[in-house]
């Protein structure tokens, strides 16, 4: 009898116990969509958990509604933007939950600003005020000439645009009726951005991700083991990739020449007006200044910085979630809880998190235990 126990205690720890990973997807996901985890990986000692979440609805009833009978086994949690957070409020509910490690991804746990409906606004408006404001100050003779030819540019660019927030309609709801006249085109989709609840409680300023900020996931799991907490996030910047990742048919990259040439034909027209028509004539001086200032912040290294100030909030993101949003803190945690210091994938936007450039970041979070 004894020999038989020593032999079966041998057998387990060589095999060991098949513990669950469940992996949580983020917006506009499936379930399913984050079964390639288990080949990027190459770990087959787990059990897959794929749950599937409605990310347009409320976050925290989301995770209180989730069918969690088969996540508590020595599992490993892994949650990919939005889906950390669903983690992170299943880790709330529970006292000394059967997990081991737990991971998030590119996820939004200090809030994103570009989620906050005010700070959407204000980059669209901002947008218009730069393309307009010229245009409705000036009262020289070239003026229709030149409104024609941006207006073409106008209508080039809005096609990719309006597929991108046509793309983010998945998550927002937000119906579009296009106008793609000069004057009507920003208005018309800041009018139309209505976030969902899902996409307003991961604002950084929302009631949900302050409730987050004074909770404290467990310390130790089922066994008395310590859990090992840890966040990854990249640090590849840019809008117009977002937009090429996101519609596909290199959008973004349109969008990016095009804007430039309009840059280009702004800061033209204001050299134009400034250095012609007399030097008496100051309205038309300061008409030329105006479309100059216009035409350099139309430029896409400009653009890029008012993409990151107004809609990030920060110079250092993956192009939707802050650096320092993206870390796991360890005041998230109770004490004596094992954070780990968030581990970087270096030349990863928010899209490629969700692809094998993560599997060594995974994978050393997951060796830490």
């Amino acid at each position: 009898m004894k020999k038989t126990i020593i032999i079966c205690l041998f057998l387990l720890s060589v095999l060991g116990i098949s513990s669950n990973m469940v992996l949580f997807h983020g917006m506009g996901g499936t379930g399913s969509s984050m079964l390639w985890y288990k080949d990027m990986l190459g770990i087959n000692n787990y059990t897959y958990i794929t749950p599937t979440y409605n990310c347009k609805n409320n976050i925290e009833q989301e995770a209180i509604n989730m069918d969690k009978t088969d996540f508590f086994n020595q599992s490993i949690f892994i949650g990919y933007s939005q889906g950390g957070l669903i983690a992170r409020s299943i880790m709330n509910q529970t006292t000394t939950p059967s997990v081991k490690t737990f991971i998030t991804i590119g996820t939004p746990n200090n809030g994103t600003e570009i989620c906050n409906i005010n700070n959407e606004i204000s980059y669209i408006l901002s947008e218009a005020a730069i393309i307009v404001t010229p245009i409705i100050i000036d009262y020289q003779p070239e003026k229709p000439v030149f409104v024609n030819f941006v207006s073409s540019i106008i209508r080039e660019i809005s096609l990719p645009l309006r597929d991108f927030f046509n793309y983010i309609k998945t998550f927002t709801d937000i119906q579009i009726n296009l106008d793609q006249s000069l004057l009507g085109f920003f208005p018309s989709i800041a009018n139309a951005m209505t976030p969902t609840r899902g996409m307003q409680d991961m604002s950084n300023s929302s009631a949900y991700i302050n409730q987050l900020r004074t909770q404290k996931m467990p310390a130790y799991n089922s066994d008395g083991e310590r859990i090992v907490y840890g966040s990854i996030y990249g640090n590849k910047k840019g809008m117009f990739n977002i937009i090429n990742k996101c519609v596909g048919n290199s959008a973004g990259t349109i969008v990016e020449i095009t804007a430039n040439v309009a840059a280009l034909y702004y800061t033209g027209m204001g050299c134009w007006y400034t250095v012609s028509g007399g030097w008496w004539n100051i309205l038309r001086k300061l008409t030329g200044l105006s479309y100059m200032v216009s035409g350099a912040v139309l430029f896409s290294p400009c653009q890029q910085i008012l993409y990151d100030t107004l809609l990030i909030g920060s110079s250092e993101s993956d192009g939707v979630v802050s650096s320092h949003s993206a870390e796991l803190k360890s005041t998230y945690v109770q004490s004596e809880g094992f954070v780990l210091p968030k581990k970087l994938v270096d030349g990863a936007d928010h899209i490629d998190l969700n692809s094998e450039k993560i599997k060594t970041a995974v994978k050393y979070i997951l060796n830490a235990n």
